[in-house]
């Protein structure tokens, strides 16, 4: 991929994928075309990295090497992960026929084809502080909204009051 490029930079977070949101699990990935660019780019990652913080973090990164490094541990870590992978899809697919029926439309039914825990709804921030203070349904201003916060319970109920809001 990198490979029509003469320099690249690419970050990765694995925070949520393992859980561990607080602990900064991830990585800085850099290409460089020689070794001399090399060198002065990790230089400047170095002394960004200072400046944020004198020393990153570890208890994560330790976690994620003794999970990794455990057949067993690991096994248990991916059947997690499927079993919430699943959850994500089965709260997509609720949630997008729920506002199916409750708009009688199918302009979110682009929630049902995304992946991970999070869908831009695509409403106006009018409606993101309507259902916050009338629905007490909770996103960000843009409209983000966690997935992994709807239950199947709730579910008819957050379709319901977002169609309300259209």
């Amino acid at each position: 991929m990198t490979a029509a490029l003469p320099e690249a930079m690419i970050a990765v977070s694995h925070s949520k994928n393992l859980g561990l949101y607080r602990e900064r699990v991830g990585a800085i990935i850099t290409v460089s075309e020689s070794e001399s660019r090399a060198d002065a780019v990790q230089s400047h990652v170095l002394q960004i990295a200072r400046s944020i913080y004198s020393m990153p973090p570890d208890h994560g990164a330790a976690i994620a090497a003794r999970i990794f490094g455990d057949a067993a541990l690991r096994q248990a870590w991916l059947a997690e992960l499927a079993t919430m992978r699943e959850r994500m899809r089965e709260m997509r697919a609720l949630l997008a026929g729920h506002l199916r029926e409750s708009t009688r439309g199918n302009s979110f039914d682009f929630i049902e084809t995304q992946h991970g825990m999070f869908s831009l709804l695509g409403v106006p921030s009018s409606t993101v502080e309507a259902l916050r203070t009338e629905h007490h349904i909770y996103m960000t201003s843009d409209s983000r909204i966690n997935l992994a916060g709807i239950m199947p319970h709730n579910v008819a109920y957050v379709a319901a009051a977002i169609a309300a809001q259209r």
